[in-house]
């Protein structure tokens, strides 16, 4: 994580407070991230992580998505996502099915049991995020921070990625 040591060597200046909002970033994310956690984890049993697979399953058409679309979205590896599913498969929340007409495509299916805990769980998660984020932001926070997120957003979709070597 590039914390406050980073930023200050790479200041352009003294007086430049914008990157002030990097490690502020990274500490909100890691609080919330673990906050939404724990509230999960005590209603229910479910970890943070888990509750994100239900969310993009739950909301995919016959509610089922294809495993490399849920990498994508929630920015693991292949051997991540697999590795999440095998345990979320084993716990009866999502199944595995392959495509009939083409048998590279794996998807990722919700269960009865898993439909059930994403049902109790989604409103702790809604709750979770009201409380402990969306509260601090009022609307015109919420306006302004959706704008400045997209833009970043849209920016690096955009850039070419840079190697690391």
């Amino acid at each position: 994580m590039l914390g406050p040591p980073f930023i200050i060597e790479q200041m352009d200046s003294p007086c430049d407070t914008r990157h002030h909002a990097w490690p502020l970033f990274l500490k909100t994310h890691s609080l919330l991230v673990d906050r939404l956690d724990a509230d999960l984890q005590a209603a229910t049993g479910l970890p943070l992580t888990w509750f994100d697979v239900l969310v993009h399953v739950a909301a995919a058409p016959n509610q089922r998505v294809r495993m490399n679309e849920l990498s994508e979205s929630l920015l693991l590896s292949k051997s991540g996502i697999t590795r999440l599913v095998d345990r979320m498969v084993a716990a009866d929340l999502i199944t595995r099915s392959s495509c009939a007409s083409d048998r590279r495509v794996v998807y990722a299916n919700l269960t009865t049991r898993g439909r059930d805990v994403f049902n109790k769980a989604a409103p702790i998660a809604a709750r979770g995020v009201q409380e402990h984020f969306a509260r601090y932001l009022g609307r015109e926070g919420e306006r302004v921070l959706v704008a400045i997120l997209s833009r970043v957003i849209d920016a690096q979709s955009c850039a070419p990625t840079r190697s690391a070597g």
